[in-house]
Parts: structure tokens; sequence; C-alpha cells
């Protein structure tokens, strides 16, 4: 659910390059990740003007990401039992560039971004 950010002190500024929790995976159109000011990195969706902690870019229904021995992350697709190094949200991502190359308009593909199979 959503969980209000704290407001920052006037003055008050994040840095110019916001570390990203998932640096490889565009975020939905209208959100923006900033950090709060102890640092810890929060969302905010400007359609709906609200603020959340959880990042939106979440795994899949049934999918859980792990660390390896080596320290690398690796993910578990629990609805087939497989484990797999490539990250199931890029899968989502291409799904989003293929429709860019179909034209669709912004709406379309927010939406389609918004409702991919779960």
């Amino acid at each position: 659910g959503y969980a209000p950010a704290p407001i920052p002190p006037a003055g008050y500024a994040p840095p110019p390059q916001v570390p990203s929790v998932a640096p490889n995976l565009l975020l939905p159109f209208g959100w923006e990740q900033r950090l709060d000011p102890s640092g810890r990195p929060y969302f905010v969706n400007h359609q709906t003007k609200a603020t959340q902690y959880e990042d939106p870019r979440i795994l899949p229904p049934g999918w859980e990401q792990r660390t390896d021995s080596q320290g690398k992350f690796y993910f578990v697709d629990h609805n087939t039992q497989r484990t797999t190094y490539e990250d199931p949200r890029l899968k989502q991502k291409a799904a989003i560039s293929e429709n860019t190359s179909n034209e669709k308009s912004k709406s379309e593909l927010d939406s389609a971004f918004l409702n991919l199979p779960k």
C-alpha cells in the first residue's frame, strides 16, 4: 500500500543522482524515484499525487528474488519451480519496448504496462 514519505525540511534537496533500487528497469509512466531525508528511496506517482516506499517495479506474482553464495541476485519462479539469473521484470520492460515499435500512444503503453499478465 501507499506510505506517505516524510516531508523534507526546508532547503533540503536530494542528491543530483538518486541511486536506483533497480537501475536497469524503467519506472512506469508518471513515476519518479526520490530519497527521503534519511537517504531511503521512495517513489512518487505524479498521476495520483501519492508516495510510497514500495518499488512499483515489483516482481510478477509467484516470483521471489534471492542472493546466491557469490552475492549475485537470482530469481525463483514458484509457479514453474525454476530459477534464473534473468530478471523477469526485464521481460515486462521488453514487452513495453516492443509495443513502442508499433507506434502505440503513450496512454496505450501505460495501460499495457500496468495490465501485464500477472
